[in-house]
């Protein structure tokens, strides 16, 4: 074993077969050091802003906007209960969906009604996809590539 310095006498012992490994992560180091400095900078474009300006000065994203703008969330739920999400409790909507369905709305500033004319989870698909409620789901889906709705659930 080999010792350091005095300067660190008693610090850490070395392996000598080991020297090779920090000589060729002192050299990689320096090496990838040098390249950036080397590289040439390059300007980032600024992207637009994705955002859109909605009456009262928020600025949000574009199907929240659209929302706003029509001053009610519609939610599409199927007509079954599936406790704990979404189901009737002494003849009242209620469940952790609703609740997150009722807070975004109250955060949006408007009005929130639950369509519940679906009687699958298909069907409440088939509801979105005609935006005849809430169109965020499908839209986002469709531009992030993942194509059209799924007409099945397993």
């Amino acid at each position: 074993m080999t010792r350091l310095p005095n300067a660190l006498s008693g610090a850490v012992a070395l392996n000598p077969r080991r020297h090779w490994a920090i000589a060729l992560f002192i050299g990689c180091l320096a090496l990838s050091t040098a390249i950036q400095a080397e590289a040439p900078r390059t300007t980032v474009e600024p992207r637009p802003d994705p955002l859109v300006s909605v009456a009262d000065g928020r600025r949000l994203a574009p199907d929240m906007a659209r929302i706003v703008a029509r001053g009610e969330l519609v939610v599409a739920m199927a007509d079954m209960d599936i406790p704990p999400f979404f189901y009737l409790r002494d003849g009242r909507l209620v469940g952790l969906e609703v609740e997150m369905a009722r807070d975004l709305a109250h955060e949006l500033q408007v009005a929130v009604r639950f369509n519940r004319q679906a009687k699958s989870f298909n069907e409440v698909i088939d509801l979105v996809a005609a935006r005849v409620v809430a169109e965020a789901g499908v839209r986002g889906a469709r531009s992030a590539g993942w194509g059209p709705p799924r007409r099945s659930i397993s």
